[in-house]
């Protein structure tokens, strides 16, 4: 990693402990589980928003986008850890290990590209291309995971750019290349989801 990288990750890591109002909120942030779920349940609802059927259908769209995207960039990410097994910055740093303990534990998988940073800003991506003002706010959450993930020293700033531009990439891609083939597919099953009473 870069000198930039390590001085970001020491800067930031160096807040750990000072402010108990600010450590809990980034505990919230980085955790596995808050901003994903998060996600996941905004896609559940999205799925049953719509003024009419076109509104929903195009949110529904979204939602298959955003669903594709997460698979893809996930076996991307996976593929990328055997190749380049970048250490994280506390395995780098060790006197960071403790800052790391208060926040999160200490991951075990390689540093680079940041999977949380791929799946979060693929799926706030997925559902820009189609839905512009729930999308923006998809956003926010992904920084915020992502930014906690630097605080507590899991991550460099490289990795969670390398990360958001792949999800980012591949959400687009989705979007605008693998989704119009598979419209005829798309079709065909919100008909029959429709027709089961569940789209």
């Amino acid at each position: 990693m870069t000198v930039a990288d390590e001085r970001a990750v020491e800067w930031l890591s160096n807040l750990v402990g000072k402010s108990p109002l600010l450590d809990g909120f980034m505990r919230l942030m980085v955790n596995d589980y808050f901003v994903p779920v998060g996600l996941a349940l905004v896609l559940v609802a999205l799925w049953l928003l719509g003024t009419d059927e076109a509104a929903r259908g195009q949110n529904q769209r979204a939602m298959i986008c955003a669903a594709i995207s997460i698979g893809i960039i996930c076996a991307i990410i996976e593929i990328c850890n055997h190749i380049y097994p970048n250490p994280r910055p506390f395995q780098e740093m060790p006197w960071l290990m403790e800052r790391v303990k208060a926040i999160f534990y200490p991951p075990t998988d390689p540093s680079f590209p940041s999977n949380c940073a791929g799946v979060t800003f693929a799926t706030a991506s997925a559902v820009w291309w189609r839905n512009r003002r729930i999308g923006q706010w998809l956003f926010i959450p992904a920084f915020l995971m992502c930014f906690a993930r630097v605080y507590a020293a899991v991550h460099y700033p490289l990795d969670i750019v390398g990360g958001a531009a792949i999800g980012i990439l591949v959400a687009y891609l989705v979007h605008k290349f693998l989704l119009p083939l598979l419209e005829p597919l798309v079709v065909l099953l919100l008909r029959l989801l429709r027709w089961l009473r569940v789209a």
